[in-house]
């Protein structure tokens, strides 16, 4: 849960969707890029929607259309820099924010904290295991 928070202040502050942000996280592992189906399938959408989620995510300067250079009436999606140079500020200014707000804490807040945080990676195993009886 808290992760999902923090991706989806990372999209925000960069004017994107969490899935958009799914789809940059994933095509970041893929140098060559994608087709349109291959993410769209990673991200669940049909294909009208991923196209959609494209045309925005070029807008915006984070991704490019390719040629396919092993067939040409085919198109791959590759990351700009560029859009991860962005992504990365946002992630630092979150990530210096987050400081400040530890730094402010008592030992006995900090040490509260810590806690709920480590009680919260728990959380889905004692659900899977309930669900399991």
């Amino acid at each position: 849960m808290s992760s999902y928070v923090f991706q989806s202040a990372v999209a925000t502050r960069a004017g994107l969707h969490p899935t958009d942000l799914h789809g940059i996280s994933w095509l970041s592992f893929r140098p060559q890029g994608a087709t349109a189906s291959e993410l769209g399938s990673e991200l669940g959408l049909t294909s009208g929607a991923t196209t959609t989620a494209i045309d925005r995510l070029v807008s915006l300067s984070f991704v490019e259309r390719t040629e396919d250079l092993d067939d040409r009436r085919r198109v791959r999606v590759r990351l700009r820099q560029d859009g991860v140079a962005v992504l990365a500020q946002e992630y630092g200014l979150i990530d210096r924010g987050v400081d400040v707000v530890l730094a402010n804490l008592s030992t006995n807040e900090a040490a509260t904290v810590a806690r709920f945080l480590k009680a919260l990676r728990n959380v889905p195993a004692a659900e899977h295991n309930d669900q399991s009886m």
